[in-house]
């Protein structure tokens, strides 16, 4: 969680805490070199960041990896053809990133503004959200899940107890992530 050092709370003296949503990919165990995960990086822009690794005097070798965008119209005002010509659409800059950062003998990847786009395909752990979510719900506190595949055909399923449940119960193997 970053913190917004110019936003205040309603209080007076607080500091207001903003949060950004992350997406953060857990790379394929084989995987070390950057132009694997990335594919050209020629095309992008390289940031090396060192990072605390909870020992205030041990830094980790991070790395950031960012595209610029050129500014154009949006993708969808051609959709409108001449009936737009007298608007003045902004241009807009896409500036997707990457943070690869070494977690013991592994590589995490959290992105920014599309930045999973700047991945390689196959190059990270399909399951590993959904085994993190999974492993972080106490036992014996569900009643429902919802679940969605994202296939041919869209389905979108819930299962209800009628009471609080282990995971096992609806099918889930946390720690294969199965279900």
């Amino acid at each position: 969680m970053a913190r917004d050092k110019k936003s205040t709370s309603k209080r007076a003296g607080e500091a207001k805490v903003r949060t950004w949503p992350l997406n953060v990919f857990l790379i394929h165990q084989d995987l070390k070199d950057d132009e694997r995960i990335l594919g050209d990086l020629s095309k992008l822009q390289y940031v090396p960041l060192r990072l605390p690794d909870g020992d205030p005097d041990q830094l980790v070798g991070a790395r950031l990896y960012y595209a610029i965008r050129k500014a154009d119209k949006p993708k969808w005002a051609s959709f409108f053809g001449d009936l737009l010509t007298e608007v003045r659409l902004p241009e807009i800059t896409s500036v997707p990133a990457i943070l690869l950062v070494p977690v013991d003998e592994r590589l995490m990847a959290a992105a920014f503004s599309y930045g999973s786009a700047l991945m390689e395909s196959g190059t990270f752990d399909p399951t590993f959200g959904l085994r993190t979510a999974l492993n972080s719900i106490k036992p014996g506190k569900v009643r429902s899940y919802d679940k969605r595949t994202f296939d041919a055909l869209f389905r979108q399923t819930r299962e209800q107890a009628a009471q609080v449940i282990k995971l096992e119960n609806f099918g889930i193997d946390a720690e294969r992530g199965t279900w």
